[in-house]
């Protein structure tokens, strides 16, 4: 639990150098020595959003296969996948993952090489025996890692392509007033070497998010109280309900990020106030010390709600209120947020709003005090 903690904090603060010796011990320990299956795969999910973090989509890539098939989950003594739940019989050994398509780093996303690597990404799927194995929130997890490496490939994407999603977007909702079937967002192509696009992986990523924003992949939320035929839902325990707010944290940042990439600024606002709301009264506060099962603290870290998330989506509605000139809105974040991060003892955010703070002056021409601010935030960045 104390490597999964340190190396998550570490890729929430975007230091994924520090992170991967980090998470090559956790992955060690979680499968060869404790053989947790749930730790192990929590681990291959962190290690891939590292890699993402520096640049390394191959192997990333080539981690996300193997984690989703479960291929390098613990094993029992004749190699065959422990049991789980009730099983009084091993599994079969499971089939290998086949190879993913090679990414080559070397060509821009969008190269016909590429094509097969891009082609498999997009429409990989878990393994069938996967949530049994690790849970539905560290398949999620997963499929989060997904998402961010389809973000990082469509990193610097030119503002041709920022018009074109706009009209495909204006043109799916024209057809699906004629036929709801042509909105569906299919490939352009089936062909295994067919060209991805920017265009594509930027749906794709959007089609991962709402998987896991609004439920469709299998966590449970409270804003459904009754099943099918109007029967309850079981209560969730306390580790369910801070998982779900957990997942929907990172996902609404991640839904920011791309609406922020195709241009539609209200859009990357929405997903962080919906999250925020989610927080009170919501989530089980009084049992946030309780380590038995089903508590929040039999939880890996990355599941764990914590001042962390919440200071990563106040700063990053300063910085949309900013990119929309509502100055005076991004300086209410900003002040909020301010008094957040002291009580949270949280340096590297309180950081982070002072750089935006900053900024806010400049917008409003307050030179002087912009520079004097700058001043400040380069003091503080230079000292321990």
């Amino acid at each position: 639990a104390g490597l999964h903690a340190i190396s998550a904090t570490l890729l929430e603060y975007e230091m994924p150098l520090r992170a991967l010796p980090v998470l090559a011990t956790l992955k060690h320990l979680a499968t060869d020595v404790a053989r947790d299956a749930t730790h192990s795969a929590a681990a291959d999910a962190l290690t891939i959003a590292a890699l993402t973090q520096l640049g390394q989509l191959d192997h990333a890539m080539g981690l996300l296969t193997s984690a989703l098939a479960g291929s390098d989950l613990p094993l029992d003594a004749l190699g065959l996948p422990k049991p789980c739940g009730g099983e009084e019989e091993a599994r079969p050994p499971l089939a290998p993952p086949p190879r993913a398509p090679a990414y080559l780093v070397q060509l821009p996303p969008d190269a016909e090489e590429n094509g097969p690597a891009l082609r498999s990404l997009i429409e990989a799927q878990p393994a069938a025996y996967l949530v049994d194995l690790v849970g539905i929130p560290i398949v999620q997890m997963l499929i989060l890692a997904r998402a961010k490496i389809l973000l990082k490939l469509t990193e610097r994407i030119p503002p041709k392509v920022v018009a074109e999603i706009a009209a495909d977007d204006a043109s799916d909702d024209a057809k699906s007033k004629v036929d709801p079937k042509a909105a569906k967002v299919v490939s352009q192509s089936t062909d295994d070497g067919a060209l991805v696009g920017p265009v594509e992986m930027l749906r794709a990523a959007q089609a991962l998010l709402d998987s896991v924003y609004t439920a469709e992949g299998g966590v449970v939320t409270d804003a459904f109280p009754e099943g099918d035929g109007g029967e309850p839902v079981p209560e969730l325990t306390p580790a369910e309900r801070a998982a779900n707010f957990a997942l929907r944290c990172d996902t609404a940042l991640l839904k920011s990020q791309l609406a922020l990439r195709r241009g539609i600024l209200s859009e990357a606002i929405a997903p962080l106030h919906e999250a925020m709301s989610g927080a009170f009264p919501n989530l089980p506060w009084a049992d946030l010390t309780s380590d038995a099962h089903g508590a929040v603290l039999s939880l890996p870290f990355a599941l764990q709600p914590g001042a962390l998330q919440w200071l990563r989506m106040r700063l990053s509605l300063a910085n949309l209120c900013l990119q929309q000139g509502q100055l005076d809105a991004a300086e209410l974040q900003i002040d909020t947020g301010r008094t957040e991060t002291n009580q949270a003892l949280d340096k590297r955010v309180l950081r982070a709003m002072l750089f935006v703070h900053a900024k806010v002056r400049v917008e409003r021409g307050e030179l002087p005090k912009a520079a004097d601010e700058y001043k400040l935030w380069l003091d503080d960045a230079a000292g321990p």
